[in-house]
């Protein structure tokens, strides 16, 4: 018997950790989408080099070259595991 509730004290620990971590993975998941589809859509990048831009294209390179990748892994995480 004391396995048995030992066993059970270990698995809700186990199920609480994997809340906490999905809830974080949602919340940052949730900053990367405003940061795609916001701050990355609105900084004036110019595919035309004789229009002003707010960052140079290598800066906006630099800054945002895999915020695309690392917000689709972590979609991917959450739809797999959610």
């Amino acid at each position: 018997m004391l396995y048995l509730a030992v066993l059970t004290g270990v698995w809700s620990v186990l199920q609480q950790a994997q809340f906490e971590i999905i809830s974080s993975e949602v919340s940052y998941l949730k900053s990367m989408n405003i940061l795609v589809g916001h701050f990355m859509s609105n900084l004036g990048v110019n595919v035309d080099r004789d229009k002003e831009s707010i960052i140079s294209r290598d800066d906006f390179n630099w800054l945002f070259s895999n915020a695309r990748a690392v917000r689709d892994a972590s979609a991917k995480l959450v739809t797999r595991y959610s």
